[in-house]
Protein backbone atom coordinates (compact mmCIF):
# COMPACT_ATOMS: atom_id res chain seq x y z
CA UNK A 1 0.00 0.00 0.00
CA UNK A 2 2.81 2.45 -0.73
CA UNK A 3 1.99 5.65 -2.68
CA UNK A 4 4.62 7.08 -5.03
CA UNK A 5 3.20 10.39 -6.23
CA UNK A 6 4.44 13.61 -7.80
CA UNK A 7 8.08 12.69 -8.35
CA UNK A 8 10.53 13.37 -11.13
CA UNK A 9 12.83 10.50 -12.08
CA UNK A 10 15.53 11.67 -14.50
CA UNK A 11 18.05 9.05 -15.69
CA UNK A 12 17.37 6.57 -12.89
CA UNK A 13 17.75 2.80 -13.21
CA UNK A 14 14.60 0.99 -12.06
CA UNK A 15 12.96 4.00 -10.43
CA UNK A 16 10.04 2.06 -8.93
CA UNK A 17 10.61 -1.52 -7.80
CA UNK A 18 7.56 -3.43 -6.60
CA UNK A 19 8.96 -6.75 -5.41
CA UNK A 20 5.90 -8.92 -5.09
CA UNK A 21 3.77 -6.20 -3.57
CA UNK A 22 0.11 -5.34 -3.61
CA UNK A 23 -2.02 -2.24 -3.53
CA UNK A 24 0.82 0.13 -4.43
CA UNK A 25 0.03 3.37 -6.26
CA UNK A 26 2.37 5.07 -8.74
CA UNK A 27 0.58 8.23 -9.88
CA UNK A 28 1.41 11.64 -11.29
CA UNK A 29 5.14 10.99 -11.75
CA UNK A 30 7.49 11.93 -14.57
CA UNK A 31 9.95 9.28 -15.74
CA UNK A 32 12.62 10.39 -18.21
CA UNK A 33 15.38 8.14 -19.56
CA UNK A 34 14.54 5.69 -16.79
CA UNK A 35 14.85 2.02 -17.74
CA UNK A 36 12.53 0.51 -16.69
CA UNK A 37 10.39 3.08 -14.97
CA UNK A 38 8.28 0.54 -13.04
CA UNK A 39 9.33 -3.03 -12.20
CA UNK A 40 6.81 -5.52 -10.80
CA UNK A 41 7.47 -9.14 -9.88
CA UNK A 42 5.68 -11.86 -7.94
CA UNK A 43 8.76 -13.15 -6.14
CA UNK A 44 6.88 -15.18 -3.56
CA UNK A 45 5.33 -17.36 -6.26
CA UNK A 46 8.69 -18.82 -7.26
CA UNK A 47 11.89 -17.65 -5.57
CA UNK A 48 10.46 -17.12 -2.08
CA UNK A 49 7.57 -19.58 -2.17
CA UNK A 50 8.80 -21.47 0.91
CA UNK A 51 8.53 -18.25 2.94
CA UNK A 52 4.81 -18.11 2.18
CA UNK A 53 4.00 -21.81 2.47
CA UNK A 54 5.98 -22.65 5.61
CA UNK A 55 4.14 -21.45 8.76
CA UNK A 56 7.45 -21.52 10.67
CA UNK A 57 9.29 -19.31 8.15
CA UNK A 58 10.64 -15.95 9.27
CA UNK A 59 8.13 -14.07 7.12
CA UNK A 60 5.12 -15.99 8.46
CA UNK A 61 6.40 -15.77 12.04
CA UNK A 62 6.70 -11.99 11.70
CA UNK A 63 3.28 -11.69 10.06
CA UNK A 64 1.63 -13.73 12.80
CA UNK A 65 3.35 -11.64 15.47
CA UNK A 66 1.44 -8.59 14.20
CA UNK A 67 -2.22 -8.03 15.14
CA UNK A 68 -3.14 -7.70 11.46
CA UNK A 69 -6.58 -9.28 11.96
CA UNK A 70 -7.56 -6.89 14.75
CA UNK A 71 -10.40 -4.39 14.15
CA UNK A 72 -7.95 -1.47 14.05
CA UNK A 73 -5.85 -3.10 11.34
CA UNK A 74 -8.96 -4.32 9.50
CA UNK A 75 -10.27 -0.77 9.30
CA UNK A 76 -7.02 0.62 7.89
CA UNK A 77 -5.84 -2.37 5.80
CA UNK A 78 -8.93 -4.41 4.83
CA UNK A 79 -7.09 -6.40 2.14
CA UNK A 80 -4.33 -7.44 4.55
CA UNK A 81 -6.67 -9.46 6.75
CA UNK A 82 -7.44 -11.72 3.76
CA UNK A 83 -3.88 -11.87 2.44
CA UNK A 84 -3.29 -15.56 3.06
CA UNK A 85 -6.64 -16.47 1.45
CA UNK A 86 -6.00 -14.43 -1.70
CA UNK A 87 -3.14 -16.10 -3.61
CA UNK A 88 -0.32 -14.94 -1.33
CA UNK A 89 2.82 -14.09 -3.20
CA UNK A 90 1.13 -12.70 -6.30
CA UNK A 91 1.54 -9.03 -7.13
CA UNK A 92 -2.00 -7.63 -7.24
CA UNK A 93 -3.91 -4.39 -7.44
CA UNK A 94 -0.87 -2.23 -8.16
CA UNK A 95 -1.82 0.97 -9.96
CA UNK A 96 0.36 3.08 -12.27
CA UNK A 97 -1.74 5.88 -13.77
CA UNK A 98 -1.40 9.53 -14.67
CA UNK A 99 2.34 9.20 -15.26
CA UNK A 100 4.52 10.49 -18.08
CA UNK A 101 6.95 7.88 -19.39
CA UNK A 102 9.57 9.44 -21.63
CA UNK A 103 11.55 6.23 -21.70
CA UNK A 104 11.85 3.36 -24.09
CA UNK A 105 10.86 0.80 -21.45
CA UNK A 106 8.10 1.98 -19.13
CA UNK A 107 7.37 -1.37 -17.50
CA UNK A 108 9.26 -4.49 -16.56
CA UNK A 109 6.62 -7.02 -15.55
CA UNK A 110 8.19 -10.40 -14.94
CA UNK A 111 6.57 -13.50 -16.39
CA UNK A 112 4.98 -14.45 -13.06
CA UNK A 113 2.98 -11.20 -12.94
CA UNK A 114 -0.59 -11.27 -14.19
CA UNK A 115 -0.93 -7.98 -16.07
CA UNK A 116 -4.72 -8.16 -15.65
CA UNK A 117 -4.21 -7.83 -11.87
CA UNK A 118 -2.46 -4.45 -12.34
CA UNK A 119 -3.91 -1.12 -13.51
CA UNK A 120 -1.43 0.47 -15.92
CA UNK A 121 -3.60 3.04 -17.75
CA UNK A 122 -4.05 5.87 -18.52
CA UNK A 123 -0.53 7.24 -18.87
CA UNK A 124 1.41 9.31 -21.40
CA UNK A 125 4.12 7.73 -23.54
CA UNK A 126 6.49 9.07 -26.24
CA UNK A 127 3.85 8.35 -28.92
CA UNK A 128 1.40 10.63 -27.06
CA UNK A 129 3.60 13.73 -27.06
CA UNK A 130 5.30 15.96 -29.63
CA UNK A 131 8.03 14.33 -31.73
CA UNK A 132 11.49 14.87 -30.29
CA UNK A 133 10.28 15.48 -26.73
CA UNK A 134 11.83 12.26 -25.45
CA UNK A 135 15.27 13.32 -26.69
CA UNK A 136 14.93 16.93 -25.44
CA UNK A 137 13.72 15.76 -22.03
CA UNK A 138 16.50 13.16 -21.74
CA UNK A 139 19.07 15.88 -22.47
CA UNK A 140 17.87 18.00 -19.53
CA UNK A 141 20.61 18.48 -16.96
CA UNK A 142 18.28 18.95 -14.00
CA UNK A 143 14.68 18.66 -12.87
CA UNK A 144 14.39 22.43 -13.18
CA UNK A 145 15.46 22.32 -16.83
CA UNK A 146 13.20 19.31 -17.44
CA UNK A 147 10.25 21.26 -16.06
CA UNK A 148 10.92 24.06 -18.56
CA UNK A 149 11.03 21.55 -21.43
CA UNK A 150 7.81 19.83 -20.36
CA UNK A 151 5.82 22.99 -19.61
CA UNK A 152 6.30 24.10 -23.18
CA UNK A 153 5.53 20.71 -24.69
CA UNK A 154 2.72 18.86 -22.92
CA UNK A 155 -0.81 19.85 -22.00
CA UNK A 156 -1.20 17.89 -18.77
CA UNK A 157 -1.85 20.39 -15.99
CA UNK A 158 -1.12 18.02 -13.11
CA UNK A 159 2.26 16.94 -14.54
CA UNK A 160 3.39 20.43 -15.58
CA UNK A 161 2.32 21.76 -12.16
CA UNK A 162 4.84 19.54 -10.37
CA UNK A 163 7.26 21.67 -8.32
CA UNK A 164 10.26 20.92 -10.53
CA UNK A 165 12.29 23.58 -8.68
CA UNK A 166 11.71 21.88 -5.31
CA UNK A 167 12.39 18.45 -6.81
CA UNK A 168 15.73 19.53 -8.30
CA UNK A 169 18.51 17.76 -6.43
CA UNK A 170 21.22 19.94 -7.96
CA UNK A 171 19.46 23.09 -6.73
CA UNK A 172 19.18 21.62 -3.21
CA UNK A 173 22.87 20.73 -3.16
CA UNK A 174 23.85 24.23 -4.35
CA UNK A 175 21.64 25.88 -1.74
CA UNK A 176 23.14 23.75 1.03
CA UNK A 177 26.68 24.94 0.27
Amino acid sequence: GIAIEGNVFLRVDQAVFIGGGRDNSVTGNVFVATEPAVHIDSRSVNDHRAQVENPASEMMTRLNAMPYKSPVWQARYPELTRLLDDQPGLAKRNVATGNLYLSRNAYDLLADVDRRQQTLVPNLFPADVKPGLLERAAAARSALELGEVLRGSIKNASLTALPFEALDRAAHLAAAQ
